[in-house]
């Protein structure tokens, strides 16, 4: 839970604009939306951060087992 939501919102806006990416950013941005009332951008944004890191799980998986199999 943020402390103060409202001071979040825009720097982790930026910080999303800057790199669509940042799971962390996302989860963040859902968290403060949410304690704010703003609920279903609230779970947009958590699910954008759950679809992130499902991807970054999977290509480091495939990295994985890709360096297992040349050795």
């Amino acid at each position: 839970m943020l402390r103060q939501p409202k001071d979040a919102v825009i720097p982790l806006r930026r910080a999303i604009a800057l790199d669509p990416k940042l799971a962390q950013a996302h989860y963040l941005l859902g968290d403060a939306l949410g304690q704010l009332g703003q609920t279903a951008q609230a779970r947009k944004d958590r699910a954008i951060s759950a679809q992130i890191q499902a991807e970054q799980q999977a290509q480091y998986t495939r990295k994985l087992n890709s360096s297992r199999k040349q050795q």
